[in-house]
């Protein structure tokens, strides 16, 4: 499992994961366009940059723990979002193609 410092760590990113979820809703009072394109860049970066810095968060773990804290049944929020970055990544990337 996480100790304190790898904790902060991933916590930290997922609520840095969060806010630009939200960014495209901002971009929205000032352009549809610009909502529609920053909003899928914005996203498609932010899945990519979480889902790294979680896997080299989890990096630092025991071999035995790496798979729990990635695969495993996901409680914890930040787990949550590993695997919701993942799934938005790849929808990004389908929408630009």
């Amino acid at each position: 499992m996480f100790n304190a410092l790898q904790k902060r760590k991933v916590e930290l990113f997922a609520i840095l994961y969060v806010v630009a979820l939200f960014c495209p809703f901002l971009l929205k009072s000032f352009s549809q366009e610009w909502a529609a394109f920053g909003g899928t860049v914005i996203w498609l970066v932010a899945s990519t940059g979480y889902f790294f810095a979680y896997l080299r968060v989890v990096s630092g773990l025991p071999k035995a723990d790496r798979y729990f804290v990635t695969w495993s049944i996901s409680t914890y929020f930040p787990q949550i979002l590993f695997k919701a970055a993942l799934f938005f990544a790849i929808v990004m990337l389908w929408l630009l193609s």
